[in-house]
C-alpha cells in the first residue's frame, strides 16, 4: 500500500515564497531519512556487551556434575557495552526487555599436568527462573551445550557455546564445565570470552 506524501510543497499562488518553503521541506525529509537511517542501525548494532576474563580458573577436578565458570566482576574486562541497561553474568536485574538473547562463551580448557586422551570436556549455558512460591527453589527453562573430546595435543580444548534464550526479567544464566580429565585437574586460561546480545522484543520490534 503507498503512504500518502505528507510533505510540504510549494504552493503555486505565492511562488515569492518558494526558497522558504523549500528549505522548510527539506529539512522534513532529512528527519524522515533520520528516522530510517535509526532504525537500520539498531537492526544491525543490537545492544551487546562483550566480556574478557583477566585471571585463569583452575583446580576443576574430574566430576560427571559440573562446575560453575562464572566470570566474576572483579576478574573480567569489558570490551564492548552499548546494553542500555546494567548486566551481569550470575543475575540480570534489569533487561532492555523481556524477549529473545543471544547468550554465549568461548574458552580454553588445558589440562593442569597430564591428559587423559581423548576425555570428555562439556560446557553448558543455563536458563533458571525461580518457582513461584518456591522460594530459592530455580526451574531449568532452556540450556545450550558444547561437547568436545581431548585429542592431547598440548595446546587444551578451545569450546565455543551459544544460544537463543527466551528471558524474562529475573531469570538467571549459568555458565558451567565438567570434565573427565582423570589425569589432572583442568584451568579455564584467561582471555575466556562472554557475551550477549539483546535480539528483540518477542511481541513488538524495539529500536535504541
Amino acid at each position: 500500500m503507498t503512504q500518502p506524501i505528507d510533505l510540504d510543497c510549494p504552493d503555486p499562488e505565492n511562488y515569492a515564497a518558494v526558497a522558504l518553503q523549500l528549505q522548510e521541506t527539506a529539512l522534513q525529509v532529512e528527519q524522515r531519512l533520520y528516522e530510517v537511517e535509526r532504525t537500520l542501525r539498531a537492526a544491525a548494532n543490537r545492544p551487546t556487551i562483550v566480556q574478557t576474563t583477566t585471571a585463569a580458573l583452575t583446580g576443576l577436578a574430574s566430576s560427571l556434575s559440573f562446575s560453575d565458570i562464572q566470570p566474576g566482576l572483579a576478574t573480567t574486562t569489558t570490551n564492548f557495552n552499548n546494553m542500555p541497561f546494567g548486566w551481569s553474568y550470575s543475575f540480570i536485574p534489569v533487561l532492555p526487555g523481556p524477549g529473545g538473547y543471544d547468550i554465549g562463551c568461548c574458552l580454553n580448557a588445558i589440562a593442569s599436568g597430564a591428559v587423559t586422551d581423548n576425555s570428555l570436556r562439556q560446557v553448558r549455558i543455563q536458563q533458571l527462573r525461580t518457582v513461584p512460591g518456591g522460594g530459592s527453589v530455580q526451574d531449568v527453562v532452556d540450556s545450550a551445550e558444547a561437547t568436545v573430546f581431548e585429542a592431547n595435543v598440548g595446546g587444551g580444548m578451545d569450546i565455543t557455546v551459544v544460544g537463543t534464550f527466551h528471558l524474562q526479567p529475573g531469570d538467571e544464566i549459568t555458565f558451567e564445565i565438567r570434565h573427565q580429565n582423570a589425569a589432572s585437574t583442568l584451568n579455564i586460561s584467561s582471555g575466556a570470552i562472554y557475551w550477549t546480545t539483546f535480539l528483540g522484543s518477542e511481541t513488538a520490534v524495539v529500536t535504541f
